[in-house]
């Protein structure tokens, strides 16, 4: 068949119709101008590169390239603009760069991963772009485990991801330790997740997540960084929160979740639900997270072992 017919046949086709076919479609695609800027990105690279909807629109494309390899896979990407002609696949990773800067990806919680990709150079309302379809080469068993880790450690509404909040909170450290000022963090669980999970469906222990998230965000304060650290599990960076404060925030967090069960979509009832709060409260905040985090979880269990529905907090020294 005639190259030029196949590809005058498919501009027949509506922008509408075209833009419905990357949405639906199951292999990852993404659109990027003359300047490395995200256009779009389909449903399937937002769940294989773990980011929200609409995230990653108008973000660099590198923001998806470990750091080290940027630069390589800068020069691919305009190696692409010079050698791929309209309408032509450009194979972007073959035997020969398997190697270099573009057979690593990187995921919204920060782990790497070996991709496929083929590229090609089209057009967007006039404008010049290149579109990029990547596969996924971890092996299933591993990719499985990924995307189980993504769907823990995402972010949710009023919740930063895990890479998001470890990232802001070194930044939080750093600054009290130029101004030797008190600083708590605070780790959470919801009791009994699972259990919701069993009995009423995943749905329902999806909805139970959010509901909590938002109380949690509106008993703390603005200042206070929350945010998401696995399934179940929440961790809060309190600024200037000595014994007192941090206690008074924890126990109103704790009553915010429990004051009232949380109504699920899915179920014809609502949930009573609670959560158990661990804490540690420093005047000399260690140079790293892992300390306090460390602090935190060791209340967390105390206050688990004293049954669902509690808050406990430590005090440094660790």
């Amino acid at each position: 068949m005639d190259d030029n017919r196949t590809y005058q046949g498919y501009d027949a086709f509506g922008t509408e119709v075209r833009r419905d076919v990357v949405e639906l479609c199951t292999a990852s695609i993404i659109i990027v101008d003359d300047q490395q800027t995200i256009t779009a990105m389909n449903p399937a690279a937002e769940a294989m590169f773990g980011h929200g909807p609409g995230l990653m629109l108008g973000r660099s494309f590198q923001e998806l390239v470990p750091e080290p390899l940027q630069a390589g896979h800068s020069d691919l990407v305009e190696a692409s603009w010079r050698e791929a002609h309209d309408g032509c696949y450009l194979a972007a990773v073959d035997a020969s760069v398997e190697a270099s800067a573009t057979a690593c990806a990187l995921r919204a919680d920060g782990t790497e991963f070996p991709v496929d990709i083929s590229v090609m150079r089209s057009s967007d309302g006039g404008r010049p772009v290149l579109l990029a379809i990547l596969r996924d080469r971890t092996e299933p068993s591993q990719r499985e485990q990924s995307l189980a880790h993504l769907v823990d450690t995402q972010a949710l509404p009023g919740a930063l991801n895990r890479r998001a909040f470890v990232a802001s909170a070194e930044t939080m450290i750093s600054a009290h330790l130029r101004r030797s000022s008190p600083l708590a963090l605070a780790m959470i669980d919801i009791d009994d997740l699972k259990r919701v999970n069993h009995s009423h469906g995943h749905s329902a222990g999806d909805e139970v997540i959010h509901e909590v998230v938002a109380r949690l965000a509106s008993s703390f304060r603005n200042a206070d960084l929350i945010g998401r650290w696995g399934g179940e599990e929440f961790v809060v960076l309190l600024e200037e929160s000595d014994h007192r404060g941090t206690s008074i925030a924890t126990e109103r967090a704790r009553r915010a979740v429990a004051s009232e069960p949380i109504n699920c979509a899915s179920l014809d009832r609502p949930i009573a639900v609670t959560v158990s709060i661990g804490a540690i409260v420093t005047h000399e905040p260690p140079p790293e997270l892992d300390p306090l985090l460390d602090g935190a979880n060791h209340a967390l269990s105390v206050a688990k072992r004293a049954g669902p529905n509690r808050c406990r907090l430590r005090l440094a020294p660790f």
